[in-house]
Formats: C-alpha cells, structure tokens, sequence
C-alpha cells in the first residue's frame, strides 16, 4: 500500500507493525534453542580450529597442535586429542551462542544484563579454556588473562551500544516522519473541511 494514496487519518499499520515491541518475554522455542546451540558449536569449532592452526604456526612447529603439548599429553593418541579439542570448542561456543539468552532478559535492566552475560561467558569460557590448556592455572596468568577478557569484552559491547543507538535513531527517525506525515495529512484534510 502506497502511503499517498491513504485517506487523511488513516496510518499505515506496517509502519507501526514495524515500530512496535513486545513488552513480554517470549518462552524460548526449544527448536530455536537447539539450532543457535549447533551455530554456536560450529563457531566455536571454527574459531577454535583457526586458533590452533594460527598457534601451531606462531610457534614455528612443522606438526599440528590443536591445542598445547601439556593438554595433549593427556591422551594416547593425537585422534583423540582432536576429538577432545574440538569437544572444548564446541562447548565454548555453546557458552557464548546460549548465553545470549540472558539479553531476553527485558525485565532486567541493561547493566543487570551486561553484568550477568559477561560473569557467565567469563567463568564458562575460562574453565573449557582451562581444561584445553590454553594456559596454565596460576595466579599471573589468571591476572592476565582476565585483564584482557574484560578489555576485549568491553571493547565489544562498546561496539554493540554504539550499533543499537544507531537504530535507536534510524526508529526514532523512522516515527517522526510516520509522525509528520501524518500531521500533514490531518492539516490538509482540515483545509479542505
């Protein structure tokens, strides 16, 4: 439907279909879930199987390690500590894909939920990490690598605030011209009353 051709008074429903939220939390479908835990998996044994690849040739090895000799000690075999790598990744990527649930969360404020995703995704992701041995547990590194979780995680969710108040605006946008256009409407109408 053309918006010039609708009779003074008459809106468009499509731009406020478009407009409007749900205040109420949706229950979460158990098919959506399960297909964002198979993206979130694949992801993570993307990234994972990128890392390692990077890894092994920052290290300057002529042999593939999928995750570091101190964790693939762990295992008879090189097939097996494949396997249990990608397991790891796997999971990481379920940490992160299902912990985007909590921003469902519309009941609770913004910094609640920011708050509540970064603690789950910090503490997850760091034991799987810990178990593929990504680095050893001790205190310097804990210190160091919680300084850079929550340097890279700050930098994101920067990044993602900035991104929502652009839409913010483009809606808002979107609503003051829907707004004049329909002042314009109810002006013209009455002048011709």
């Amino acid at each position: 439907m053309n918006q010039e051709h609708l009779s003074p008074g008459q809106a468009d429903s499509r731009d406020w279909d478009d407009l409007r939220t749900n205040e109420e939390e949706k229950p979460l479908a158990l098919g959506k879930i399960l297909w964002n835990g198979i993206k979130g998996a694949g992801l993570g044994m993307l990234i994972g199987g990128v890392a390692s690849l990077l890894s092994s040739a920052l290290n300057h090895t002529k042999e593939y390690y999928p995750a570091p000799p101190r964790f693939m000690a762990h295992f008879p075999t090189q097939l097996e500590g494949v396997a249990a790598s990608f397991l790891l990744w796997c999971l990481i990527g379920l940490v992160f894909s299902w912990g985007n649930y909590v921003w469902q969360k519309t009941a609770w404020s913004l910094l609640k939920r920011t708050i509540v995703h970064c603690l789950i995704c910090y503490v997850l992701s760091t034991i799987l990490m810990v178990c593929a041995g990504w680095f050893p547990l001790n205190v310097p590194w804990m210190i160091i690598y919680t300084l850079i979780w929550f340097l890279v995680y700050t930098v994101v969710w920067s990044i993602s605030v900035w991104r929502a108040r652009k839409e913010v605006d483009a809606v808002n946008a979107r609503i003051q011209a829907v707004n004049a256009r329909e002042s314009e409407d109810q002006r013209s109408a009455n002048g011709k009353a």
